[in-house]
């Protein structure tokens, strides 16, 4: 069983509650994927300020695929803000830093509040789908996108008569705010054979486009 600290505990209850997309269960799973995995994570409130920008890297990322899985050409700008004066938010300087530490320039956007999360976010997001797919495989974090995706969207099962132990997928199958590694593995027929819309959106999953 995974277990939170303090800090990490309070920053997941202010997502839930706080943010515009704390609905979306996938982000809060997602990271909590990648922080099972990570020794020493959120030790320390420098830590917890990339934990911030990482959890609004998430919500770009699971943006950015939906809009390529919707036959669409993808997110050209950040459109989710970690900015604020209170948690879970971060401050423009807090922002600066973690721009600094991570080695990044503003070459295309200017360096304002705004030109720091356009800078930032995106390269999160991609530490993130990178991190992804090499813990769960580009198959289950596809898997994982979609289904969170139908969802929201209130199809909350893909019914399946054929299955071994002949269970059907319902609503209350899916639990929509747990944090099981195994939550959306029910659903992986969803990855094995995407549509034709969805190709691009599995390609950039996997690396093979931008």
């Amino acid at each position: 069983m995974f277990s939170e600290t303090p800090m990490q505990a309070e920053l997941l209850d202010s997502i839930r509650s706080q943010m515009n997309w704390a609905e979306n269960g996938w982000i809060v799973w997602a990271w909590t994927q990648l922080d099972r995995h990570e020794a020493g994570c959120s030790n320390s409130e420098a830590d917890h300020v990339e934990d911030i920008i990482l959890i609004a890297a998430l919500g770009h990322l699971y943006e950015h695929f939906q809009e390529l899985n919707s036959g669409l050409n993808g997110l050209d700008e950040v459109i989710v803000d970690p900015l604020g004066a209170d948690r879970p938010f971060v401050s423009e300087i807090e922002l600066a830093r973690v721009c600094e530490r991570n080695g990044l320039e503003p070459l295309f956007y200017p360096e304002t509040a705004v030109g720091l999360v356009q800078l930032a976010v995106p390269h999160f997001a991609d530490v993130a789908r990178k991190r992804l797919k090499e813990l769960l495989g580009t198959a289950r974090l596809f898997t994982s996108l979609s289904t969170q995706a139908l969802h929201i969207q209130g199809i909350h099962g893909v019914e399946d008569e054929d299955t071994e132990d002949g269970h059907v997928h319902t609503e209350s199958a899916f639990d929509p705010n747990s944090t099981d590694s195994a939550k959306y593995d029910d659903y992986m027929s969803l990855a094995l054979s995407p549509a034709p819309n969805a190709m691009r959106a599995f390609e950039w999953l996997d690396g093979r486009t931008d």
